[in-house]
């Protein structure tokens, strides 16, 4: 493994992946911004010109219309969790076989299980990671990351890997969170979002695990130090993953999806959403999210790029 080191706080690969270990194993159904199909489609639609009501819809059809029939040898996706994304590609006809590199054991193991039961143990090789850094290898027809870009202690150096793996024509693909670093709000998308939360009518802040404790109206940035403890490679340089893109992959299309009210105004109440309530916030929430957007205040991004 290469070494990737900068001047972020320590980090490593084993603690991040012992804290999503814990997650998988206490992770109960809650309702989130990507569980509502007005969102996704929304966000699909600015990926592909479709408004597709799955998540990472968006991505996986714009895959297809640029490879048009074409399918791709090999794919490396690091950060890849139990392989599901990837093991999608590869049932959309998109990916011939893919190496999958995470620090979580647990996934690890599920991701395995997964496969043997479609079918794809032979088509997908997981690798446990267990220290920092990028894996040696090359040769490369596709490398995907899906939500783990910016768990990268360095942004650039990860897109660079990308580039420097690919073989020439090889594709560049990314679905990933691109808003501020460490979780730290923008003012303007904190005001924004908590003078809607004061609208909301006080049952959407019912707190059903704790009914003397309702969710707070008025939405903090978490400190740098709680975000930390949580996992140390959460958002590191999330905030420049956008210009790294562009910097390394000149021609690539980048699609901005938003996030900064749907992200922080469902946050903790979306489970106490009705379908009435839905009909008429969401449309409301995607309006503002829009005028974010267009002021680069935005969450989430899409990016393809084709290596010369």
């Amino acid at each position: 493994m290469n070494d990737t080191s900068n001047d972020a706080p320590a980090a490593s690969a084993a603690k991040s992946g012992e804290h999503w270990t814990r997650i998988d194993q206490k992770r109960v159904p809650v309702r989130r911004w990507y569980n509502f199909p007005q969102i996704l489609a929304h966000m699909n639609q600015k990926v592909c010109g479709e408004p597709l009501e799955r998540k990472g819809a968006g991505l996986n059809r714009r895959l297809e219309q640029i490879l048009n029939g074409e399918t791709l040898a090999r794919g490396l996706s690091i950060g890849s969790g139990s392989g599901a994304k990837e093991m999608r590609l590869i049932g959309l006809g998109l990916v011939e076989r893919f190496d999958l590199y995470e620090a979580a054991e647990g996934r690890v193991e599920q991701g395995r299980e997964t496969a043997r039961k479609n079918g794809l143990s032979d088509r997908v090789t997981f690798h446990l990671v267990t220290e920092d850094g990028f894996p040696d290898v090359a040769g490369y027809d596709l490398v995907y990351w899906n939500a783990a870009l910016h768990h990268m202690l360095d942004v650039k150096a990860a897109v660079a890997f990308s580039a420097d793996v690919l073989r020439p024509g090889g594709v560049f693909a990314i679905d990933e969170y691109v808003g501020p670093d460490r979780f730290q709000w923008t003012p303007l998308s904190l005001d924004a979002a908590n003078r809607l939360r004061a609208t909301l009518p006080r049952r959407m802040f019912e707190n059903p695990d704790a009914p003397k404790k309702p969710f707070p109206r008025a939405l903090k940035r978490p400190t740098v130090e709680s975000v930390v403890r949580t996992d140390p490679t959460e958002s590191v340089q999330s905030s420049r993953i956008v210009a790294s893109v562009r910097e390394v992959f000149p021609d690539a299309e980048i699609a901005i999806t938003g996030g900064a009210m749907f992200h922080l105004v469902l946050r903790q109440i979306a489970g106490n959403m009705t379908e009435r309530d839905d009909a008429k916030l969401i449309p409301l929430i995607l309006l503002i999210d829009d005028l974010l957007a267009a002021q680069d205040d935005y969450h989430f991004a899409t990016a393809v790029a084709r290596k010369p």
